[in-house]
């Protein structure tokens, strides 16, 4: 995989991209395809094609069957001159656990990261691992532009409740209580 330079406007350092793919070489080998995990545990991503130095990921969904991985990856540096290639692995039998971490896929600049779930089931459950939020009032989920989104009514004061308010300072006069509007 490259991430085109073009794409890049400064070098940006511990970048976490989207991976957004379906193929049919990353079907589980039941269904035909070179995954060796039926919960796709040895899809992996690596800075060198060598498979030596390992980055961090977080697997938002995978389906065996179809072949399709939605992944954010976490590239150390991202070069604005040059292409950065980064490297997909799969097909190792000998990985049955999960080798993904999603909590390092984020710097600390994330102060959350939701997603929400996958368009049938929602959840307000924080990737960066510090921040859960509880959802109140109903909000309902659907399909969003990458996998699962949610869908807030203001007016019947659907929001994702904060577990730690202080880390999202609002400058509006907007308080925690009001977060559901602001994912209208």
């Amino acid at each position: 995989m490259s991430i085109d330079h073009t794409r890049v406007p400064s070098t940006q350092s511990n970048f976490t991209v989207l991976v957004s793919v379906t193929d049919p070489a990353l079907k589980t080998i039941a269904n035909g395809g070179h995954v060796a995990n039926a919960n796709g545990f040895d899809i992996g991503f690596y800075a060198d094609s060598g498979g030596t130095t390992k980055l961090k990921w977080e697997v938002e969904k995978y389906d065996g069957t179809t072949g399709t991985l939605i992944a954010w990856v976490k590239i150390p540096s991202v070069s604005s001159t040059t292409d950065t290639p980064f490297y997909l692995f799969y097909g190792d039998p000998s990985i049955t656990t999960n080798q993904s971490d999603p909590v390092n896929t984020w710097d600390s600049n994330f102060k959350a990261v939701y997603h929400l779930g996958n368009g049938t089931t929602l959840t307000a459950t924080d990737s960066t691992g510090g921040n859960n939020g509880t959802l109140f009032n109903s909000p309902t989920a659907t399909a969003g532009k990458i996998n699962g989104a949610a869908h807030f009514v203001h007016s019947s004061s659907q929001a994702i409740g904060l577990a730690n308010p202080a880390d999202f300072p609002v400058a509006n006069g907007m308080d925690h209580g009001d977060m559901g509007q602001a994912f209208n």
